[in-house]
């Protein structure tokens, strides 16, 4: 272990709102305002540097070895790895930057509806129908995953598994949110079914009256969460409900 589950106790009052977690470092953010990262600092990613005064934060990230936070009104803020550093893509006048997602590359989805992207992933962003924006966008090692406003999902990068292979959607339905890790994907449709794409592919039909509602992807294993509060663990070693 490197430290990076020993979550500072935050003073009294003070409670965490947001977290996310790197290879073997965390990122947190306080109901203070404040910003802090713990666990391996081989590159600096948890030394978080002093954050520009006056600013919000609204969501902080982490890469394997770097550490992000998006604030309120648009603005990022990256430190550790150097590759980073620099920002997906310059925005045009009056857009900001609205959500970031992070996995071997760093993506950024602007008020517009753009995204760009910074990092290893080779391939490049999908271009978009006209009239069309994206709605949301997930990283993962070496691919992405994005939503576009007509419930479609594109994916790019790394293919290794047939990860990218994104499921046509049946007449009337639509994707509502995705996660990727390197080589699965889960997709949530409409209809509250799950798919799940490449290695371990498999199709999670809730029950009669009850849907999936949100959903998070990792190589290990999956976890869904159900309409009525059920949450479900699902992968090669585990099919357990809490």
């Amino acid at each position: 272990s490197y430290g990076q589950g020993n979550v500072p106790v935050p003073p009294p009052g003070v409670t965490y709102t947001a977290f996310a977690l790197g290879s073997v470092h965390s990122v947190a953010l306080r109901s203070d305002g404040t910003v802090i990262a713990f666990g391996d600092d081989s590159r600096g990613q948890s030394t978080a540097p002093a954050l520009p005064p006056g600013l919000v934060p609204a969501q902080v990230a982490a890469g394997g070895t770097s550490s992000l936070v998006r604030f309120a009104s648009g603005e990022l803020v990256t430190w550790g790895d150097d590759d980073w550093l620099a920002p997906p893509m310059p925005l045009a006048t009056g857009e900001r930057w609205q959500r970031i997602a992070v996995g071997t590359s760093l993506l950024g989805l602007t008020t517009a509806g753009r995204i760009g992207e910074t990092g290893r992933i080779t391939a490049p962003v999908p271009a978009l129908p006209l009239g069309m924006s994206y709605r949301a966008v997930v990283a993962g090692t070496l691919l992405a995953l994005a939503l576009r406003s007509d419930g479609r999902i594109v994916a790019w990068g790394q293919n290794s598994q047939g990860q990218l292979a994104i499921p046509p959607l049946p007449p009337g339905l639509a994707y509502v949110t995705a996660d990727v890790g390197s080589s699965r994907a889960l997709l949530l449709r409409s209809d509250g079914t799950v798919l799940e794409n490449g290695y371990g592919g498999a199709t999670y039909v809730p029950p009669p009256g009850l849907a999936y509602v949100a959903l998070s992807c990792h190589d290990q294993g999956s976890l869904l969460l159900r309409s009525d509060g059920a949450l479900f663990v699902e992968g090669s070693s585990s099919n357990n409900q809490t």
